[in-house]
């Protein structure tokens, strides 16, 4: 029978849709870039988020080491300036003299922060310009106020106090002023310098957003496409399978039935092989096979089983008078005779020609004789389709211990070869024979 092609591999399921979604190699490939360009934005957002907030932390920081220094550089000037007015004060030369060295550490103070701000307004033209402008008016309150310490230490106090109200005072409100300037201008470097980076911290988020959406978009664009294929790889592998459930199904439909008629026709052959075409009954091939199993049986367990063999007499008269078509409905009368006499217990057959065998099971020598007698008599009574009454004689023998079968079916022969020799339509067993 010629087989319906099937598309479809020999592989299980999981395997074939594998290989075809090998085959859209250029789909997963652009799935997994995206997947991977996201990694590789997220990190490099991440990274650069951390640089820029760490280059405001820093320029904060420098801010804040400006003002600080600033602050104190002016704070040591005020110092400067109030120890100078406590040496003009103060009458007691210890106190004086503590107040002078107050007032030449306060100087140092004043030129250390000055210095350490120039280095760090360093290449900045704006801030190099305030500390110029710092160094100027140093320039001229520094030589004022040791002028007026000098001036105290030699007694011309009115004279310090005149200049110190008149002259540095003025210059160290200038200098506040220039401070308070320069301090609000730093203030306001570090808050653009803030707003600048959360603003590009902001737009960095935003990339990473627009970005992020659209490979989202994108992997969702190709997680539909790869859906699809894979949905309609997927009904055409349920297709694929229901035809091969169906054809499968068929053969093996087809092969049980195929199947059971070889057993339907193994049975027939055997039933043939084992079976008298003519009269049913069992053949003689069969008989001869029961016979060893009913002797194993009886050297096992002792069971007795009787065995008749009985002839039809006169049945070559029968032939020649009626035919032999007559004479084969004779022994096929018999053979009904037989099957409705003997009970389950008995195993009929045809041993050759007119001649017919019964097994009896669970059958002693005096069971045997009473049953083949009674069927003796149900023969001579019985009318034949011939219209003419006929008869039988049987030879009966029971089995003994370690008889061989064919020495037990000979002692049967010989009794039936007694009760033909002696008139016929009788039984005899072999002692009777004797």
């Amino acid at each position: 029978m010629k087989t319906k092609s099937i598309e479809q591999p020999d592989e299980n399921r999981l395997s074939w849709l594998a290989r075809n979604l090998y085959n859209q190699w250029w789909i997963l490939a652009a799935f997994l870039f995206s997947v991977a360009l996201v990694i590789i934005m997220a990190i490099s957002a991440q990274r650069l988020t951390e640089r820029t907030i760490d280059n405001a932390a820093k320029m904060a920081n420098l801010q804040y080491e400006k003002l600080h220094n600033l602050l104190n550089l002016h704070l040591s000037g005020q110092n400067r300036t109030v120890n100078l007015s406590l040496i003009l004060m103060l009458e007691d030369p210890f106190e004086q003299d503590k107040a002078m060295t107050a007032f030449y550490q306060s100087g140092r103070n004043y030129t250390i922060h000055r210095d350490k701000l120039a280095e760090l307004v360093q290449g900045d033209p704006t801030e190099m310009h305030w500390v110029d402008q710092i160094n100027a008016m140093a320039k001229i309150t520094g030589p004022l106020q040791d002028r007026i310490a000098n001036m105290a230490l030699d007694d011309q106090r009115a004279q310090g106090i005149e200049l110190l109200t008149h002259e540095v005072i003025p210059q160290l409100n200038t200098f506040s002023e220039k401070v308070n300037d320069f301090s609000r201008d730093q203030a306001q470097d570090t808050k653009q310098l803030i707003t600048e980076a959360k603003h590009q911290v902001d737009n960095m988020v935003h990339v990473i957003i627009i970005f992020t959406l659209l490979i989202v978009f994108t992997s969702v664009v190709l997680a539909f496409i790869i859906g699809r294929k894979f949905l309609r790889m997927n009904q055409r592998l349920n297709q694929a399978n229901e035809t091969l459930e169906k054809e499968v199904e068929n053969r093996t439909r087809k092969l049980y039935e195929t199947k059971e008629a070889l057993l339907e026709k193994n049975r027939i052959l055997e039933e043939l092989s084992i079976t008298d075409p003519l009269t049913q009954l069992y053949n003689r091939l069969k008989m001869e096979s029961l016979l060893e199993t009913f002797q194993q049986e009886f050297e096992q367990k002792n069971t007795p089983f009787s065995l008749l063999l009985i002839d039809l007499d006169f049945f070559k008269s029968i032939n020649d008078s009626f035919g032999h078509n007559q004479g084969d409905q004779v022994l096929i009368e018999l053979s009904v005779c037989l099957k409705l006499f003997f009970n389950e217990n008995a195993h009929l057959g045809r041993w050759g020609g007119e001649e017919f065998i019964v097994m009896m099971e669970n059958s002693d020598l005096t069971i045997a004789e009473q049953t083949a007698d009674a069927f003796r008599k149900l023969v001579e009574d019985h009318e034949f389709s011939i219209a003419k009454p006929l008869t039988v004689s049987i030879g009966i023998a029971s089995i003994k211990p370690n008889e061989p079968i064919a020495e037990f079916i000979h002692r049967a022969d010989m009794a039936l070869y007694s009760a033909k020799h002696n008139g016929r339509n009788q039984i005899r067993t072999e002692a009777s024979a004797k």
